[in-house]
């Protein structure tokens, strides 16, 4: 999932049916008010790291249909 909202919406909803979640990779336990903003921040650096690549993606698209990018560096 790449949508923060989205995401913090069902950690909370997990949160309030008294299930922990816990993040191996990052070290991060939700019922910890500062790894919970650590999430919340990750969650957001990841939405806009996906929107960055699509709008790059959408970009190389456009250029290549014009015939100003060949895909050769």
């Amino acid at each position: 999932m790449r949508n923060a909202k989205l995401v913090l919406d069902l950690v909370d909803e997990l949160i309030e049916h008294g299930v922990e979640v816990y993040f191996v990779n990052d070290g991060i336990w939700t019922y910890n008010t500062d790894d919970y903003f650590k999430f919340t921040i990750m969650a957001q650096y990841a939405e806009q790291e996906s929107r960055k690549i699509s709008e790059r993606v959408f970009s190389g698209q456009a250029m290549r249909f014009i015939g100003k990018w060949t895909g050769i560096s």
